[in-house]
């Protein structure tokens, strides 16, 4: 039995901002935090912790479901990343900035090379766009 949605304006946001994200690998926690945002956006009345239990029912309800990424679908455009490095780099000179003005990354991680390995699309497509 399928749970009924509290909002069904979220869930349709919430899938088509899916849909829109086309190339870009979704995970669990990323579509969780979206949909976060779009309960406050769309002021829906009374609270919900869109938690792992959540997200499996809009799963279910909408046919969202999680895919492996797969071969050359999921590689980097390495051309594009070196390029950008490049390009980067020289405007850090240009602008003589220092590592400091670059960034923060005092309480942040960053995941140079983290690509996700799944991701989800919706029942109609066999994989995801782009992807």
């Amino acid at each position: 039995m399928l749970h009924r949605a509290k909002s069904h304006d979220l869930d349709r946001v919430l899938k088509e901002w899916i849909r829109r994200s086309e190339s870009v690998p979704l995970s669990r926690e990323t579509i969780m935090s979206q949909a976060r945002r779009y309960h406050d956006e769309l002021k829906i009345q009374g609270s919900c912790a869109y938690s792992i239990g959540w997200y499996q029912k809009f799963q279910r309800r909408n046919g969202i479901k999680t895919v492996k990424i797969r071969g050359d679908r999921g590689s980097a455009d390495h051309e594009a990343a070196k390029e950008f490095v490049e390009e980067f780099a020289r405007i850090i000179a240009d602008e003589k900035l220092s590592p400091e003005q670059v960034y923060n990354a005092d309480e942040t991680s960053l995941f140079w090379r983290y690509c996700p390995r799944r991701t989800v699309t919706t029942s109609d497509e066999i994989a995801p766009p782009g992807v």
